[in-house]
């Protein structure tokens, strides 16, 4: 059962994380706009009116179901394979993307996995994972 909400926050649109999404990265922007539930049922899913979907959250016609006052799915990264975009553009839902987010990522596996076949890192691996 989810904890009772304080009576100054619901006026407030509710937000829900689809997957893991941790509040600390989210509070910044969404603290004293809206309510975030990390963990929602479907009474929070009734009134959601925005979802911060991880990679791995399938939006499906079952779940748009469960929200109808749902507005905005915002994607944490770039693909939205597992969003049914069409369902959700039929129901007026924007789908949102953050596109570059995790450029900086890429980069460094990028230049850590060159760096790795380059000084052939392959053979002392089992060293630093082993803790000596």
């Amino acid at each position: 059962m989810a904890a009772p909400v304080p009576e100054h926050r619901r006026d407030l649109p509710v937000v829900v994380a689809l997957g893991s999404v941790d509040p600390a990265l989210v509070s910044g922007v969404l603290d004293g706009h809206c309510r975030f539930v990390t963990a929602p049922g479907d009474a929070e899913l009734a009134v959601a009116e925005g979802a911060i979907a991880r990679a791995d959250a399938r939006v499906d016609r079952a779940l748009l179901r469960q929200a109808p006052a749902l507005r905005v799915i915002a994607r944490t990264g770039v693909g939205t394979d597992l969003i049914d975009v069409p369902a959700a553009t039929a129901r007026g839902i924007a789908v949102v993307i953050t596109p570059g987010a995790g450029a900086a990522a890429v980069a460094e596996g990028a230049i850590g996995m060159a760096l790795h076949l380059v000084k052939r890192f392959g053979s002392s691996t089992p060293t630093p994972c082993g803790g000596r």
